[in-house]
């Protein structure tokens, strides 16, 4: 996760939490802060890039965020914006870029910015965790196709240097045709079934 902002002043009273679930294109922390601080004090505020936001980097200028958690100084405040703006329409004019857009906001109930800190903890810790096991299965792969194609080298080289052409006939199974021809060819000797019955 990569925080956008965040105030560190310890909010006083009982402050109200309230959770983004989409975020419309363009708007940032600042906007957001402009935007809800007209219904009371904002505290904190954290907005969590979207995934191609975050792979192309620093590189563009325009970030997209998916989700976003803001900190009202006042409990109160956080479940009436909630009640009031979910399902809204962001506004603005219609040639204006959130004309389409809709809040989806959520008042969280008992669920503090400390909370939302060991939430995002953990989420590091896990995505370290499965990183670090990607890599090793990467590594286990690696090294087992490496030992593969030694060995393949090494019993072709074996093969070509050591091994002449009649051990390799040896090694060979006999064709059908083999087969069946010392099968109709007697081991008997005619010449001694001749005197013996003669």
């Amino acid at each position: 996760m990569e925080e956008e902002e965040i105030v560190s002043e310890p909010a006083q009273g009982k402050t109200g939490l309230i959770y983004f679930s989409y975020i419309p294109p363009g708007m940032d922390v600042r906007r957001i802060r402009e935007t809800f601080s007209q219904f009371g004090e904002v505290g904190r505020i954290y907005l969590e890039k979207d995934s191609a936001t975050k792979k192309l980097g620093k590189k563009t200028k325009f970030h997209r965020y998916s989700e976003g958690w803001l900190e009202f100084k006042k409990k109160k405040i956080a479940k009436r914006v909630a009640e009031m703006l979910n399902g809204q329409q962001v506004g603005g004019k219609r040639k204006n870029v959130y004309f389409d857009c809709i809040w989806s906001i959520k008042y969280l109930h008992r669920f503090k910015w400390h909370h939302l800190k060991e939430t995002i903890i953990q989420e590091r810790v896990l995505n370290e965790q499965r990183l670090r096991f990607e890599l090793d299965q990467a590594r286990k792969e690696t090294n087992f196709y490496l030992e593969q194609s030694e060995k393949r080298k090494k019993r072709k080289s074996d093969n070509s240097n050591g091994i002449n052409e009649s051990q390799m006939m040896e090694r060979q199974k006999e064709t059908d045709e083999t087969i069946r021809n010392q099968k109709q060819t007697p081991d008997v000797d005619l010449d001694l079934l001749k005197r013996i019955f003669n």
